[in-house]
């Protein structure tokens, strides 16, 4: 994927040397003002996690939260490195990040654009960005998203941290069953109604947002993208409703319907066996959908929604070339009894 712009000035001659040393010629493309990066590992690591408040986290006034399910799947093919930097282990997930707050009110994903480098750390960039967003909401009770992502990125901005990475987070209103939303970029969210039944509705989806194919908006500290330019929704919702968060590796290798399908058919086996949405589902539901996306992007006969975007632009995709970190956070509107 390319970076747009971000780069600090004074980083840039060191930043291409170091990647001259890292990188054949081949792999570099037009690095002072875009970078196309492709960002690989040895091997596959994948974690897994369920989420639900604390009783201590909740009020007890029947307001609602949401239960969370987690899964991060690292691309299959990325090169071992250290991913240790600035006192933070980004090795989860790659440069693929997330969030879930412990009061079940907020949730966010974030993806790191571009190769991490010794100077350029797009991981290190989203899992900060991330870490200081569940800060924000579980120290300073900050439910705002779109406060959380401008006051996180001000965070980054003052650690000087290179690098550039999409964001999407969710909150839901307690009281209003109201979920707020930004997104800049393309990763993003789908809230779907009557999982558990045979008809399962889309009721609310962000659009994502580009400079151009394969080059999405994006946070940096020295970036055309702000906080303040991410999309804003706030959707309705209604108990038991289910709210999706993704990042690309998700979106570019799933059609909407086809994540729809995977769910309806998830649900209803859930009311077949008696099983309750608890976030041990959620979790295992966010599992199948990981290794599917990775699966449909292994297959170059696959048609999927990066396919038809290059085909339109007229690129060539190489082969593995839509393969992807990918990350999911899968979140069920319950009530607090």
């Amino acid at each position: 994927r390319r970076v747009h712009g971000g780069i600090p000035s004074d980083m840039v001659s060191r930043l291409s040397t170091s990647l001259r040393r890292q990188f054949t010629n081949e792999s570099i493309a037009r690095l002072h003002g875009i970078l196309r990066a492709t960002t690989i590992r040895t091997h596959t690591t994948a974690t897994s996690r369920g989420f639900a408040p604390a009783a201590d986290e909740l009020d007890r006034s029947n307001s609602t939260f949401l239960t969370s399910g987690v899964a991060a799947l690292m691309h299959p093919g990325k090169l071992h490195r250290n991913t240790v930097s600035q006192g933070v282990d980004w090795s989860e997930g790659g440069e693929d990040a997330l969030f879930v707050s412990r009061n079940g009110r907020v949730v966010g994903v974030a993806d790191g654009v571009g190769t991490s480098t010794e100077l350029l750390q797009s991981g290190l960039f989203s899992h900060l960005l991330m870490e200081e967003g569940k800060r924000l909401a579980d120290e300073e009770g900050i439910l705002d998203p779109q406060v959380i992502l401008q006051k996180a990125y001000d965070y980054i901005c003052k650690r000087r941290v290179a690098g550039s990475s999409t964001a999407c987070v969710v909150s839901l209103d307690p009281s209003k069953r109201i979920l707020r939303a930004v997104n800049l970029g393309d990763s993003g969210f789908m809230v779907m109604r009557g999982v558990g039944s045979t008809k399962v509705q889309l009721t609310g989806r962000s659009e994502p947002m580009c400079h151009y194919f394969n080059c999405p908006f994006q946070l940096a500290i020295e970036g055309q993208d702000t906080p303040a330019a991410a999309r804003s929704y706030d959707i309705p919702t209604a108990m038991d409703d289910m709210v999706l968060l993704g990042t690309d590796g998700l979106f570019n290798n799933m059609f909407d319907e086809e994540i729809l399908d995977h769910i309806t058919q998830w649900g209803c086996q859930q009311v077949q066996q008696s099983q309750a949405f608890r976030s041990e589902a959620l979790k295992a539901l966010a599992e199948d959908l990981t290794k599917i996306s990775q699966r449909n992007a292994a297959d170059s006969r696959k048609d999927t929604p990066h396919h038809r975007d290059a085909d339109r632009e007229n690129y060539l995709l190489r082969p593995g070339e839509s393969m992807d970190d990918v990350t999911i956070v899968i979140s069920r509107v319950s009530l607090s009894q």
